[in-house]
């Protein structure tokens, strides 16, 4: 909206017209659907009626910012009138959000990133099914992690790490998107805790890897087991490998079911040394799952149906002719943007020629 703030405010020093309402409505549509459309047509970029909206709405909001100066530059006095059309717009989109994030709150479950934005167009394309789909509807697990979105985490995270190197990090921390940067204060290395799950990484930048001898293995697994069951950050009975003479791993221990329908844990962690033995990389990939509840879900037919409606993602967009081969329906899990762990049901097959895989999700949950 602000990028397209300044057509709406230009307008008017252009030409005398541009200081009307209608013709300003009016620029500023065409030029946003030119826009979009010229997106359409050479494919760069997606035509989005949100998008023509936002940046049309912008034009409008530059607009009435500058009528109101120069209403008060002309008259010399304050205008009450251009005040409330420019405080308008921003109020209202201000209520707009403020009853979106509500609406959100709550709500039992976050936003599923598998839902699509829009339906795809099936008519232009052909599917066909390979797969034997069961009619049967069954209940399913839902799970959380309790670590996603949590706020403290992060800072738990960081003063562990602290203790464990004999590093001091950055007094402030920056963020990218959800995601939390520590940087070391004496060096380059920096530890990204990925807020959304609670994962986290830890790196120097170092390209060179420490081999480690059998004495070596021990001392740190030790050492790091130690520190790891110190702050629950290791699942009992993970797995503990060392791959390439070089990277300590542990696996979390594996589930035999897909839906296990009681707690458990799943990822891995992975520790490297550089060549004079301090840790050059920390990657903590393992995310409990807490058992919530069971729910009914669609059955693989109703999925299927709902796939043949267009209700899921697909990127790059098909186009005209292209042919989908579904080879394979099973029962998968996805997060949500609350931290739920929630049933889909994953198809997968090829698009056109076997040598191109195609694969989406379908909500299972009722």
């Amino acid at each position: 909206m602000l990028m397209f703030a300044p057509l709406g405010f230009l307008l008017p020093f252009l030409a005398k017209r541009g200081e009307r309402f209608s013709f300003v409505c009016l620029v500023s549509f065409l030029v946003t659907f030119f826009i979009e459309v010229l997106q359409l047509v050479t494919g760069h970029g997606i035509f989005e009626l949100d998008d023509l909206l936002h940046n049309f709405t912008g034009s409008l909001f530059g607009y009435f910012v500058i009528m109101f100066f120069l209403s008060c530059f002309r008259e010399k006095k304050w205008k009450w009138k251009p005040f409330m059309k420019m405080s308008a717009l921003p109020l209202l989109y201000g209520v707009g959000i403020c009853c979106a994030i509500l609406v959100y709150l709550n709500q039992e479950y976050g936003n599923l990133p598998i839902i699509p934005a829009e339906k795809q167009n099936m008519s232009m394309i052909s599917v066909e099914n390979e797969a034997a789909l069961s009619a049967q509807a069954e209940q399913a697990g839902v799970y959380k992690n309790p670590r996603a979105n949590d706020k403290q985490y992060s800072k738990t995270i960081s003063q562990a790490f602290e203790k464990l190197l004999g590093i001091e990090f950055k007094s402030f921390n920056r963020s990218e998107g959800k995601n939390k940067i520590f940087e070391d204060s004496s060096s380059d290395a920096q530890l990204t805790v990925f807020t959304d799950s609670g994962e986290w990484s830890y790196t120097t930048w170092a390209e060179e890897k420490k081999a480690l001898t059998e004495q070596e293995v021990s001392a740190r697994k030790a050492e790091l087991e130690a520190w790891l069951n110190e702050y629950n950050l290791l699942p009992e009975g993970s797995v503990f490998t060392v791959q390439n003479h070089s990277t300590l791993r542990w696996d979390a221990p594996a589930s035999e079911e897909i839906d296990p329908q009681e707690d458990f844990f799943s990822g891995s962690i992975m520790v490297e040394y550089d060549t004079d033995g301090t840790i050059s990389m920390f990657h903590y990939f393992i995310i409990p799952n807490e058992h919530i509840k069971n729910v009914e879900i669609i059955s693989e037919e109703a999925a299927y149906a709902e796939l043949m409606d267009g209700n899921f993602e697909q990127y790059p967009p098909f186009e005209k002719g292209d042919k989908i081969v579904i080879q394979d329906c099973v029962l998968s899990y996805t997060y949500d943007t609350k931290g739920f762990f929630r049933p889909a049901y994953h198809f997968s097959g090829y698009i056109n020629e076997a040598d191109y895989s195609w694969q989406t999700n379908i909500n299972a949950m009722k």
